[in-house]
């Protein structure tokens, strides 16, 4: 009987942009230091602006039930992240 070839388990990454320019960069960074052989895969998506606690909150709703092994959130410091209410 053949033997059956399994492929390693790779790592997911979730790196949400604030917006459209933020999702560009992490998508040039991706082409330039992504590979799918050294086991991880990277996902990129937009938040489509808003405040920092609109961003946080609408990743949260969005991805929470989603199973990445890390994620991040890429956003300026234009307009202050308030510290109750997230």
């Amino acid at each position: 009987m053949a033997k059956i070839k399994r492929k390693a388990q790779q790592a997911t990454l979730l790196i949400v942009g604030e917006g459209q320019q933020d999702k560009a960069f992490i998508k040039h960074m991706k082409s330039l230091y992504d590979d799918r052989n050294n086991g991880q895969h990277l996902t990129i998506h937009s938040a489509d602006g808003g405040s920092p606690n609109d961003i946080i909150k609408a990743t949260q709703r969005k991805y929470l039930h989603a199973d990445y092994d890390r994620s991040f959130i890429l956003m300026d410091s234009d307009i202050p992240i308030r510290q109750h209410g997230i």
